[in-house]
């Protein structure tokens, strides 16, 4: 049996089987350098939350000082993970990429476990994903990466391991997490999702599919880049892959509380126009460089949902000391706030098949990309920049904490300017009468100051996200909306002219099921009522149509 002198501690020393210690004994004494083999020194890597890592030094002869030290790393793998991938793909993946020298070396294989080759590189942090000339660096590095030819079906993989990954959730939560994370009708948002995002044609390579910063290693020398760690690697769409990369720089895994992602993060336009084109291969138009990126932010949508099940997956099956849960959260609210983003189907009828009338829309200033493509369509942009980003659960604080309470204070502060800048972002628009002049106002509550504006306004209005029926609907809009949302559009059709409807909620899904809605609590909103038929739904103030303003609509997402 191998001895271990561990300097980390116990804890550290308990984590190395004895199969794994067996291996590094063996290799130190190949080496022949290494004074002694049984003397190894353990040292935990920090910001794995699939896998517990591990650096193992030796000492070598006539090095004291620690210099020169042989190095390998130790990979245990997370327990109950198999759900996430099949570890025998992921093997043949890693010995792939090490025989074209695209990673580390395999030393060796234990039962829960493997040893690897060291790389003497440095890890990225999360500022450096930041820094453009590293940005560049890992950009053609995933271009390489996408190009490689893996043996084997080169099927897309994205959907049918998001069924999986939710069929699994659904096993392993409570019938109150199911309820909470809205688990039972998610796979008909997959669905939904899949049928939009696969209507045109797109580069499908060999996908990462988690390059976050503790994947990517730099030689500060050379300035090489090597991705590691090929557990999720399969084919996919090249804009998922960049997509979900960009996703990752809201987070920094190396904080106190490492689960907490600030998209305030998120690559600005600029910074995505310069990754993509890296990535697109030859030199793209002007036309493809937009159509690659509105691709590109449409897959985040992916890559919140396919991370938010893994966060609640890995709450039930990783002993890891991290908060799956509230991680999970942030990924579902994400998918949530940027599910409106899909359907921009939505601005380009309103814009392609309504050339007379003027189109506005009021939304995050995160958005640009849907601004740009309103604005070379002729139609207004007008940003709101304020964050309005708060976790669901952060609104039921009731704790007398002092830390609680002054974060409760802070979210006020926010909420409070937020509603100020909505409410000039819509004067800005509409000038500062009460009443909205125009044919009517399409407000999405995924956002707060869609809430922000039906409160100052008192808007009456019905909601059906991510689809609105207009006054006189053109044909396209009412071909994508009875093709998309057909339990909806029957249901508009068969409602009475005169029902009322009290709707004071928040749309989430396809089907109109009440347990399907998030109830809003907006005491001025006042309740919604068909005024005619399903192409005739009195959203907004209606009014004739203003000379001062034009033909008008105001869309705010």
């Amino acid at each position: 049996m191998v001895t271990v002198d561990v300097s980390c501690g116990m804890e550290g020393k308990d984590r190395i089987p004895k199969e794994a210690r067996r291996i590094l004994h063996s290799l130190a004494s190949e080496w022949g350098d290494v004074a002694d083999s049984r003397a190894l020194e353990v040292v935990p890597l920090k910001g794995a939350m699939t896998n517990e890592v591990f650096q193992i030094n030796w000492p070598v002869e006539g090095k004291a000082d620690g210099t020169g030290a042989r190095k390998v790393v130790v990979r245990i793998y997370g327990e109950g993970v198999d759900v996430f991938f099949d570890r025998n793909n992921e093997i043949r993946t890693f010995e792939f990429m090490s025989r074209h020298g695209q990673g580390p070396r395999l030393l060796g294989r234990f039962s829960n476990g493997r040893v690897e080759e060291f790389i003497h590189a440095r890890t990225l942090s999360a500022a450096d994903l930041r820094d453009p000339e590293i940005s560049a660096l890992v950009a053609c590095k995933l271009r390489e990466f996408n190009d490689l030819d893996m043996p084997g079906p080169q099927k897309v993989q994205l959907w049918d391991r998001l069924r999986t990954w939710l069929k699994a959730a659904q096993a392993l939560c409570s019938s109150e997490e199911v309820k909470e994370f809205h688990l039972d009708t998610l796979g008909e948002e997959i669905n939904a999702l899949e049928n939009s995002l696969s209507k045109n044609a797109q580069m499908i390579g060999f996908c990462h599919n988690d390059l976050q910063y503790g994947n990517i290693m730099m030689d500060e020398e050379t300035r090489q880049i090597t991705i590691i760690d090929y557990e999720y690697a399969s084919y996919n769409p090249i804009a998922y892959d960049i997509a979900n990369h960009f996703c990752e720089m809201a987070a920094d895994y190396h904080t106190d509380t490492p689960h907490i992602l600030d998209y305030n993060k998120y690559p600005d336009l600029e910074e995505r126009k310069r990754f993509g084109k890296l990535t697109s291969g030859e030199e793209p138009t002007k036309e493809e460089c937009e159509k690659f990126l509105r691709s590109i932010d449409q897959y985040s949508l992916a890559s919140h949902l396919i991370w938010g099940l893994w966060g609640i997956i890995s709450e039930h099956v990783n002993e890891i000391d991290f908060d799956y849960m509230e991680y999970a959260s942030q990924r579902f609210e994400q998918f949530r706030l940027k599910k409106p983003l899909l359907e921009t189907a939505i601005a380009a009828v309103l814009v392609s098949d309504q050339k007379h009338y003027q189109v506005v829309f009021i939304s995050h200033a995160e958005h640009q990309d849907i601004g740009t493509h309103l604005t070379a369509n002729g139609a207004a942009y007008i940003p709101v920049s304020t964050p309005s980003v708060l976790s669901a659960h952060q609104f039921e604080i009731t704790s007398d904490d002092p830390k609680t309470m002054s974060f409760a204070k802070c979210k006020k502060k926010m909420q409070t300017k937020h509603k100020q800048e909505s409410l000039s972002a819509f004067e800005k628009a509409m000038g500062d009468q009460p009443i909205v002049k125009g044919d009517f106002v399409v407000i999405n509550f995924f956002a707060l100051e869609g809430w922000n504006l039906a409160e100052l306004y008192q808007i009456q209005c019905v909601v059906a996200s991510p689809y609105v029926v207009p006054y006189s609907a053109p044909s396209l809009f009412e071909s994508c909306f009875k093709k998309e949302i057909p339990l909806l559009y029957k249901y508009f059709h068969e409602t009475s002219a005169n029902e009322v409807l009290l709707m004071p909620f928040l749309c989430v899904n396809l089907k109109i099921v009440s347990h399907m809605f998030y109830f809003v609590n907006v005491t001025s909103l006042i309740p919604s009522r068909f005024a005619g038929t399903m192409y005739s739904i009195g959203c907004g103030h209606s009014s004739q149509r203003n000379g001062a303003h034009g033909e008008m609509i105001y869309v705010i997402l």
